[in-house]
């Protein structure tokens, strides 16, 4: 899971999103983390496809693939 944050850097690893369930922010390609799925309470939305793909990407540049 790429963590979002409201504190953008600027960074070339982060990827601005606008989406309504979310505070305006960025995910954070280097800040990479696991979460069991117990602690998943509840679905707060689903990121458009080409926000998707660019958070994709991101990561896959981040990783150097």
């Amino acid at each position: 899971m790429a963590a979002h944050t409201t504190s953008s850097r600027g960074s070339r690893f982060e990827c601005p999103t606008n989406v309504k369930f979310l505070k305006a922010g960025a995910f954070d390609a280097q800040d990479l983390v696991t979460i069991p799925g117990v602690k998943l309470v509840r679905k707060l939305g689903v990121l458009p496809d080409e926000q998707f793909s660019n958070v994709e990407g991101t990561v896959k540049q981040w990783l150097g693939f």
